[in-house]
């Protein structure tokens, strides 16, 4: 048997002590200048990350952020001026044909904006202070039709009706009273278009019916219908206005546009820039989209706060608003020509910083993906059915969105690119 001597166990037990002391150190980055820096770590693990670094990837990213932003709305535009050459068709010639060409288009029309609306950080052009704010003329739609036109409950309601209020029905008009009455008085944009193809759909959700407005609406032939003539006036003065606030948009971001917005997007620094792109992912994925459209519908279906009522579109519209976000994470979104463009994403900003973040963001989007494809139609449906059991697909959807929104903020944060709601953001 061997021994060991007395008077070197105190070595051994220094060793042994050392040892175990030094296993229990944190490894991590401890340069408080790198974009990683844990403050918690007592060993450097070799991995720290500089803004330097990352600058040239975020400035890549800016870039086809731009172009797809420019390329989102000038699909929505093209697919605007389409619908307006229906209605106009239509208002000249009333049939019931060219009524649901009319409707078919709007549903087409719609997609592109549905997909660019991930396109609204505060301070882009469309949520941008001025003489209206584009969003609440575009897509709002929270109104009360009965300021529109006639509803079951008053057939001698709306603008079109209130003649001696309102003799002549013109832009505008339509423009001054758009957004007023808290939010409630919309008079232009998608939905009113909506509105006006489809009128209100009343019937239970579990009867799974849409408007029922006729082409007759608009037959000015026909003497037993009241004020077509206003009507087919209106309408076309929404489609107008529709494809101008669009227009507007195209040009904001246009690479060709002189002292746009795009311009002033540009000056900014990479990390500004990024920082954008990420405000607008969180703020509508995980609040706007997430919140205060799905969850306010399970909480208490009110008909006012599904998006597409009256064409029971609203499914449709939800799949394309994740779609849009899926595109400015994933740099690459599907033209309404089939063509793509593709170019650097921020799940590529990410992952050169922080490839095992970048991953866990890559899983909980395909969740927000996924979840989405389970939500289905029509959504008022769907809705009732939610409420009963507790559980489903909207539900899921909000959890996912939630989770993707929630570790987005987290790794932007830890990686000194954390958004802030109280913009102007910092450089």
């Amino acid at each position: 048997m061997r021994h060991i001597s007395i008077a070197k166990l105190p070595l051994i037990f220094l060793f042994v002590s050392l040892f175990s002391l030094s296993s229990c150190f944190d490894k991590g980055c401890i340069d408080p200048m790198a974009s990683n820096y844990d403050p918690l770590a007592d060993r450097d693990d070799g991995n720290c990350k500089y803004a330097f670094a990352t600058d040239e990837t975020k400035a890549a990213f800016a870039e086809n952020y731009a172009v797809i932003a420019h390329a989102m709305y000038q699909d929505a535009y093209t697919q605007s001026e389409a619908l307006r050459e229906l209605i106009y068709s239509f208002v000249a010639n009333p049939t019931i044909p060219g009524l649901q060409a009319c409707k078919d288009a709007w549903v087409i029309a719609h997609i592109p904006y549905s997909q660019a609306e991930v396109l609204q950080f505060p301070g882009s052009p469309v949520r941008s202070s001025g003489s209206a704010i584009l969003q609440e003329r575009i897509n709002a739609w929270n109104f009360t039709p009965a300021h529109i036109d006639y509803v079951k409950d008053s057939l001698e309601a709306g603008i079109i009706n209130q003649v001696s209020k309102y003799p002549q029905i013109d832009a505008a008009l339509l423009q001054g009273l758009n957004n007023t009455v808290d939010g409630k008085r919309i008079t232009l944009g998608y939905h009113a278009i909506e509105f006006l193809l489809w009128g209100e759909d009343k019937d239970p959700a579990d009867e799974l019916t849409v408007g029922k407005r006729t082409f007759k609406d608009y037959d000015t032939s026909d003497t037993n219908v009241v004020h077509a003539a206003r009507r087919g006036q209106y309408l076309k003065l929404c489609a107008d206005q529709l494809t101008n606030d669009l227009a507007s948009l195209v040009n904001a971001w246009s690479p060709l546009g002189g002292s746009n917005y795009l311009k002033t997007f540009q000056a900014h620094s990479a990390k500004k820039q990024t920082r954008l792109a990420i405000t607008g992912l969180v703020l509508f994925g995980q609040y706007e989209l997430g919140e205060n459209r799905l969850l306010t519908t399970l909480t208490g279906l009110n008909p006012e706060r599904e998006e597409s009522t009256f064409s029971d579109n609203t499914q449709r519209d939800v799949f394309f608003n994740i779609l849009g976000l899926n595109s400015i994470f994933r740099g690459r979104y599907g033209m309404s020509d089939s063509t793509y463009i593709e170019g650097a994403s921020l799940y590529d900003v990410i992952a050169e910083q922080d490839s095992s973040s970048a991953k866990q963001l890559d899983v909980l989007m395909r969740n927000v993906l996924n979840a989405s494809k389970e939500v289905t139609s029509p959504y008022d449906h769907q809705v009732s059915l939610e409420q009963a059991a507790g559980v489903g697909p909207i539900t899921d959807l909000t959890i996912a969105l939630e989770a993707f929104g929630e570790r987005l903020t987290e790794v932007a944060s830890a990686l000194n690119m954390g958004i802030q709601k109280d913009l102007p953001l910092d450089e």
